[in-house]
């Protein structure tokens, strides 16, 4: 799902024609997010067409100029050389799929039919070109976005100075990325105190002698926060303001760049590290978080998060995910850690994918759970998430429209198709498969409990919650549609993330103080000296 973002950036810039000769260097699943990115592209520029500017050479510049920069520029200066097939596509008034099977980025799917067919497509196939001339410059950025680790680390101690590229928006930002001693998270120790080591924003010597970070933090419980996840914890969103025509716009299409180097994810937002509001217009709605509670039950943990989370993870995957989680044992305080794997090891993309099963689930949690025992500091609380309760999407939107102008159970066999569904056991027509889905996520929802019951780690506590749809029903205002991401139809949305935050922290309060730690009764104090602590 990272290279949806990534390609969905490459085709607003037009360079990825060429994106579409180089097919054979892809995986099957590579050429179908090529295909459905392509769709996307191309309903953004229609409506652009229909409800902007009527004239199609002029729409295809204004096009451009929306994204501004660089980007902008790469945009015109392809359709000056290359828009011709382009233009007779969009002249024939050819849906979007037919446009781009009929330029070939569809190759291999085209027979994959997302909206109704009303004529010929009116132009061949494009002729292969050489080797994509850009590829070799964004090789580094695919691998770090491979490796799930900072792109930008100069000390190498998995903290970043930049925010992107699995930067701050990921990890708490580092403070002195030129010392591998210095991150989020660290145990201040006989450190000098006008050093801010542990990058809470906390420093200097107070009148009495005493360092601030001794006096208002050594005596309290602190706690960093981490999730190892999927796309849901990382908080995949593709914004459907890209397609509608009010918002194709110079603000919002400017943010595409940034929204490929986040993996079209939005960490910063999420249900348990977002540690701000979104203020763009893109992601709109409450942002609540495990990080903003646990900063505001105690100030000393400023920066101290983590969201190791992969789009389309999976229990087996997680083994080696993990291993990018930063925590040292003796030097770092202890960690309040969310394992919330939700939907992948059921969610097959294609029919015929049975998912993980119960067996290989539970013995590839203990893997990960065995590496956390030697990295997670002592007094340490890990917090199993249950599987999704996957089963109400069809019917919460089955009678909807998606982003895409087809109904969403046409959507679900597109996906299929281009095998890029993310999650066919759920998204599907068919009902008896649905259940058994859903049947499936039970049986692993239940390893959790069992594993609980009957193993013991040295250097944490393990505690169990439910998916929480159903603890959400009190609370929710607004239609059901709210609580799913419109433009895939599976994930959390950002409404339905921040309830979540909120039951699972009451949960926690409630039921598992400890695992939160008490409250500063410093706060003020910090807050009075250092106001925002450097911020992030």
């Amino acid at each position: 799902k990272w290279a949806f973002a990534v390609l969905l950036l490459f085709l607003v810039v037009s360079v990825a024609s060429s994106l579409s000769n180089y097919r054979d260097k892809f995986s099957e699943g590579d050429r179908g997010t090529i295909c459905l990115s392509c769709a996307v592209v191309i309903t953004s520029l229609e409506r652009y067409i229909l409800f902007k500017e009527p004239n199609i050479e002029k729409a295809i510049s204004k096009y451009c100029d929306l994204f501004g920069g660089k980007v902008a520029s790469i945009c015109r200066v392809f359709i000056a050389v290359e828009a011709r097939p382009l233009l007779i596509l969009l002249k024939n008034k050819q849906k979007p799929d037919a446009v781009c099977k009929a330029l070939g980025f569809c190759r291999g799917y085209e027979h994959c039919q997302l909206h109704p067919v009303d004529g010929e497509t009116k132009f061949e196939t494009a002729q292969l070109r050489k080797d994509p001339w850009w590829l070799p410059l964004i090789q580094p950025f695919l691998d770090a976005l491979k490796n799930h680790v900072p792109l930008v680390d100069g000390d190498g101690d998995l903290f970043s100075t930049i925010d992107t590229f699995r930067g701050s928006a990921w990890r708490g930002k580092d403070c002195d990325d030129r010392s591998r001693d210095i991150y989020p998270g660290r145990k201040v120790q006989d450190r000098d105190p006008d050093v801010d080591s542990d990058c809470n924003g906390i420093k200097g010597t107070s009148p009495s002698g005493q360092s601030y970070e001794d006096l208002y933090c050594s005596k309290t419980t602190r706690r960093g926060v981490a999730i190892l996840g999927d796309s849901a914890g990382a908080h995949f969103r593709l914004p459907p303001q890209l397609l509608e025509p009010a918002y194709i716009n110079a603000t919002i299409y400017s943010s595409v760049p940034r929204i490929a180097e986040l993996e079209a994810d939005w960490p910063h937002l999420s249900w348990v590290t977002s540690f701000t509001e979104d203020k763009t217009g893109v992601t709109p709605g409450p942002s609540q978080s495990i990080y903003k509670k646990l900063k505001k039950r105690n100030r000393c943990n400023h920066r101290d998060y983590q969201n190791i989370s992969v789009n389309g993870a999976r229990s087996g995957t997680m083994k080696d995910i993990s291993k990018t989680l930063s925590r040292n044992q003796t030097q770092d305080h202890p960690m309040l850690l969310f394992y919330a794997l939700v939907g992948n090891d059921v969610c097959n993309g294609h029919p015929g994918d049975p998912g993980t099963p119960v067996d290989q689930f539970r013995q590839n949690v203990e893997a990960t759970l065995d590496h956390l025992d030697t990295i997670l500091p002592k007094g340490s609380y890990v917090v199993f998430e249950g599987l999704a309760v996957g089963g109400k999407l069809y019917e919460i939107l089955q009678n909807e429209t998606h982003p895409l102008g087809a109904p969403y159970p046409m959507v679900y066999d597109f996906l299929t198709c281009v095998k890029r569904n993310p999650c066919y056991g759920w998204m599907n027509t068919n009902e008896t498969i649905r259940a058994k889905t859903t049947s499936h996520a039970e049986e692993l929802s239940a390893v959790y409990q069992k594993i609980i019951n009957e193993k013991s780690y040295n250097n944490f506590k393990m505690i169990y919650h439910d998916f929480p749809f159903e603890d959400v029903i009190p609370h929710v205002k607004t239609a059901w549609k709210e609580m799913i991401e419109p433009f895939d139809g599976f994930h959390p949305s950002q409404l339905l993330g921040s309830l979540t935050a909120d039951v699972i922290w009451d949960f926690l309060e409630k039921n598992h103080p400890d695992a939160i730690g008490e409250v500063n009764p410093y706060n003020d104090k910090i807050e009075e000296l250092f106001g925002d602590q450097g911020g992030y």
